[in-house]
Order: structure tokens, then sequence, then C-alpha cells
């Protein structure tokens, strides 16, 4: 599976912070991510594409506050969604931990 352009961001001192990806980009990588996530057949590959989709939708919850409205909720609910479908792995930890840090859990 190709890598978003949020995974190469990673590794920047704040890795929600859009950097060259303008909001259009990243509601195409949302939706890409989204739509993947329910049409792969492998379990492996449909986790890492939600966890992508829920990592996406991240920034999108920091940006101003009409479009925090329009996603804080959509990425607090990809964040539980994915926690609550692979409890075994790490990034369920994580995914019950970032809505906090980017303020979409209000």
């Amino acid at each position: 599976m190709a890598r978003s352009l949020r995974e190469l961001q990673s590794f920047v001192l704040d890795p929600f912070e859009l950097l060259g990806v303008g909001f259009n980009d990243l509601e195409r990588q949302i939706a890409e991510a989204g739509a993947l996530a329910t049409a792969l057949s492998s379990a492996d590959d449909a986790e890492e594409a939600s966890f992508i989709h829920a990592i996406d939708l991240a920034p999108a919850a920091r940006l101003a506050p009409e479009i925090i409205r329009a996603y804080a909720a959509k990425a607090q609910e990809a964040f539980a969604a994915f926690a609550e479908a692979y409890p075994e792995i790490m990034r369920a930890a994580a995914a019950r931990i970032i809505p906090k840090s980017v303020g979409a859990v209000q």
C-alpha cells in the first residue's frame, strides 16, 4: 500500500501540522483512505488503511472552527472504530490518545 503524505510528514515536530499539503489534498486523502479501508480484503491492509484514515482526519480537526466542527467528530469516530476493531495492537492505544492531543475530543 502506498504511503500517504501524512506518514511521510511524521518526522516533523508536530506530525499533525499540514506541511506542503493543501486542505483539498488532505480531503482527497481522507476520502481515499476511508474508501480503501472498507474495500480491502486483507485484514492487515484494512488495518493499515483504517489507521491512515484516522490519522488523516486528525489535522482537519485542528483547523478553522467551521472545519473543526465538521471533522472533530469524524476523527473521534475513526479512532474509536480503529481501537475497537484492532484492540490487540499497539496502534489501538495511540488511537485512544491521538484525538485528545489534536483537540478532536471536546
